[in-house]
């Protein structure tokens, strides 16, 4: 006989998989990165990032596109170095070694190891994970459905950008007044921000698709012990 009872019991145990997923968060493996990398690494990636956005002041104060360019150019090795010598340079790697070039961008196995912590202490075992697949791919799926197309208006925002900068380089006034220039240094900017963001945070899309990854590792996992 189906009751709340019933349904309390189908569901808890989805909502204890998103609970350990949340604490798995990405949060927790970039502070340790970031305290574990060369301190040599963090000065670069701090005095590359102030010299960008301290360039982009000077050229829109100068009016100077050149030094725009530059400006670019220090904000692009500053993401270079967050991103492959402070994001992905953590001691997870000395354990998995060649695993880790395979499986572990972005310390997948560091938050894996969490997850699996909080599913096996809440007794959660291979069976119930595939009954937990089909209501997180369903639920998935709603929420999908109701989901702001982001990327929609991102490119909406980028081309939006892009058009007024063209519109505003063709009048003379504009160009003295150095408005272009200011709207060009404003979006390289942001765009720097959200580039430092998304490296490290990929999107709901790509979340929901790494705890789809974690799960079926956990259940890869007992499967394996079972059979040995």
């Amino acid at each position: 006989m189906l009751s709340d009872e019933s349904l309390r019991n189908t569901l808890e145990p989805a909502v204890v998989v998103m609970n350990a997923f949340k604490k798995a968060s990405s949060w927790k493996v970039v502070y340790a990165a970031w305290t574990a990398s060369k301190q040599q690494d963090r000065w670069y990636f701090i005095g590359l990032s102030a010299i960008f956005l301290a360039l982009g002041t000077i050229c829109i104060w100068l009016n100077n596109s050149w030094i725009f360019i530059f400006s670019l150019a220090f904000g692009s090795m500053g993401i270079f170095i967050f991103r492959f010598r402070i994001i992905d340079r953590h001691p997870i790697r000395n354990t998995y070694g060649q695993l880790d070039r395979h499986f572990g961008i972005n310390h997948r196995f560091r938050r894996y190891l969490i997850f699996r912590h909080h599913l096996q202490s809440a007794g959660i075992d291979s069976n119930t994970i595939n009954r937990v697949r089909r209501i997180l791919a369903a639920e998935s799926k709603l929420q999908e459905s109701r989901r702001p197309k982001l990327d929609f208006l991102a490119g909406a925002a980028v081309s939006i950008v892009a058009g007024l900068s063209v519109a505003m380089s063709t009048q003379e006034h504009l160009i003295k007044s150095g408005w272009t220039l200011i709207i060009l240094v404003a979006f390289m900017v942001s765009l720097y921000f959200y580039l430092l963001w998304k490296s490290v945070f990929p999107g709901q899309r790509h979340t929901e698709q790494e705890l789809e990854c974690f799960l079926t590792w956990h259940e890869e996992e007992h499967a394996f012990s079972k059979r040995n």
